[in-house]
């Protein structure tokens, strides 16, 4: 969740709105930490299901990274294979 708060809270100071040279933020490398930071929870996820664990949270992240990988062939072959219980 934090990266993509700071996305929306600092976007005004990347690169697009003020230059190379002024810029605060990097919204690429926010938005690589955030792919990261979703691949990661997914494998732990997985881990956690093969031991019975389920997590409150799982389908909130699961559906962030549907968001972000913008590809409608890999975000319906990501829902086809998301469990029953996420998809309800």
């Amino acid at each position: 969740r934090f990266h993509i708060l700071a996305e929306h809270h600092l976007c005004d100071l990347g690169v697009r709105n003020l230059g190379m040279e002024r810029a605060r933020f990097d919204a690429k490398m926010n938005m690589e930490q955030l792919s990261k930071t979703i691949v990661t929870l997914n494998e732990h996820y997985l881990d956690l299901a093969r031991e019975g664990i389920r997590c409150p949270h799982e389908a909130e992240f699961r559906s962030y990274n549907m968001l972000i990988e913008g590809d409608t062939s890999l975000v319906l072959s990501m829902v086809a294979q998301m469990d029953e219980r996420l998809r309800s």
